[in-house]
């Protein structure tokens, strides 16, 4: 799936306690950050583009999302890329509420 444009839906809404922290030069060099989730004592690693959607999250909506990194970054995220970012954000509690507001 290569849709540069997905559906302008809302997006999960963050887990207000979470901390996104600089994280250490990845193995390959690249920079990397990592999403500290107090409740749990949880870590993760995200990379680069990850980061470049996440810093931008509070447009609220997923159209919004792509346009802003597209123009901002060099990264131009897909559908997918913002598809499997949401999978990753809630499959580990990182969101208060489901991707479109559904619960």
């Amino acid at each position: 799936m290569n849709i540069a444009k997905p559906d302008d839906i809302a997006l999960p809404v963050l887990r207000e306690d979470l901390q996104l922290l600089k994280g250490p030069a990845a193995v390959d060099g690249s920079l990397s950050w990592t999403i500290f989730d107090p409740v749990r004592n949880k870590y993760y690693r995200i990379g680069w583009s990850a980061f470049q959607m996440l810093s931008r999250w509070s447009v609220g909506k997923a159209k919004e999302l792509v346009e802003k990194v597209s123009s901002e970054t060099t990264f131009k995220p897909t559908e997918f890329d913002l598809k499997k970012l949401i999978v990753f954000l809630q499959s580990n509690s990182l969101t208060l509420e489901p991707a479109g507001g559904n619960s």
